[in-house]
């Protein structure tokens, strides 16, 4: 990471224009991470809700828009129950996907298939 990317605000640091909170920070906030996966990033995709014209105000049908967290790593939605099978899931697929990254490649590069047909 080159140096110049980095600005230092008395305390706070910025790196390119993001935040970064120091280890030491004061305002109490720590890094969170997927409960499944332990992945820090998240995208942030919306749910719609509905409420039917028999309870709305309006008398007619509502849909309102719910913005909520996705982990983007596996894909577990923040906030919604995770149960120990699904831990235990994820847990299964990122060592599998961390042993086929770790593999070595069926054919070799440069090699040449012939297909007959």
């Amino acid at each position: 990471m080159a140096k110049d990317n980095i600005v230092k605000l008395g305390s706070e640091k910025r790196l390119g224009g993001m935040h970064v909170n120091p280890a030491n920070d004061s305002d109490g906030f720590l890094p969170f991470r997927c409960e499944l996966c332990q992945c820090p990033f998240f995208d942030h995709i919306f749910t719609l809700t509905r409420r039917s014209a028999i309870i709305s105000a309006t008398g007619q049908d509502e849909i309102r828009p719910v913005g909520v967290f996705r982990c983007e790593n596996c894909g577990w939605v923040l906030g919604s129950p995770v149960s120990d099978e699904a831990k235990k899931h994820v847990k299964e697929m990122m060592d599998k996907m961390k042993a086929d990254q770790n593999k070595e490649p069926d054919v070799e590069i440069g090699e040449e298939e012939t297909v007959t047909g």
